[in-house]
């Protein structure tokens, strides 16, 4: 290097540095962040001496840091630097019920980037959006409701047949079984009681079973 370069962390000196995907560190970087976090201290590319840097790391993956760990892919030690404190996002497929609110939000905020109406979802298609599984979370939903919002012509209704055109073959999203979300409350409750006599009054996992928060559990509970 022929001048000082600045690294993220010297940037964020006194401030706060988010990474995001560290689950998919190389053991090489990892061994460094570790080096970092320990010490307090790094050293710029092409320097040779220490700089002191007081950062607060927010660290992100949606990888199961407990698999990583086994499988000797992520450091143990690392891994208890960066988890002071751990909050977790559920899936998509754990909160089906906040779904429709995701689909109205993307749909207006698509509708004003390409200049057409907010798109309009019949309940057999939100009821074939919350059966799907998910596996790409938001990101997968917002890609989603962006090509439905450009495939169906500035259109504002989405028909069911559009729907099916469109995503022929997608993912098997209308193959999957009816999800409890959208059932009448008296079938809900039905369900939940037959789940949870069969899982021995278990509510987590009942909430797992269904594809539904715990929360939403108890809010079905209480009718």
């Amino acid at each position: 290097a022929v001048r000082a370069h600045l690294g993220r962390f010297e940037l964020a000196d006194g401030g706060t540095l988010f990474k995001d995907e560290v689950g998919d560190l190389p053991p090489s970087v990892q061994a460094a962040l570790l080096r970092v976090l320990q010490e307090r201290k790094v050293v710029r590319v092409g320097g040779e001496r220490t700089v002191d840097v007081a950062v607060r790391l927010v660290a992100a993956t949606n990888r199961d840091f407990r698999e990583l760990v086994q499988a000797g892919r992520f450091r143990l030690d690392l891994y208890y630097r960066l988890s002071t404190v751990v909050l977790r996002m559920p899936p998509l497929r754990e909160r089906t019920e906040d779904i429709p609110f995701l689909l109205w939000d993307l749909a207006r905020e698509f509708g004003e980037k390409y200049g057409c109406p907010p798109l309009r979802f019949p309940d057999a298609v939100m009821s074939a959006l919350t059966r799907h599984s998910w596996p790409g979370n938001v990101r997968e939903l917002r890609n989603l409701v962006e090509r439905l919002v450009l495939l169906n012509r500035g259109e504002a209704a989405l028909s069911r047949a559009r729907f099916e055109e469109i995503f022929a073959g997608h993912a098997g999203l209308s193959d999957t079984a009816p999800g409890p979300a959208w059932l009448p409350m008296a079938e809900r409750r039905a369900k939940l009681g037959e789940t949870l006599d069969r899982l021995r009054g278990n509510k987590t996992a009942a909430a797992r079973a269904l594809g539904v928060t715990r929360k939403t559990v108890h809010k079905w509970l209480r009718g």
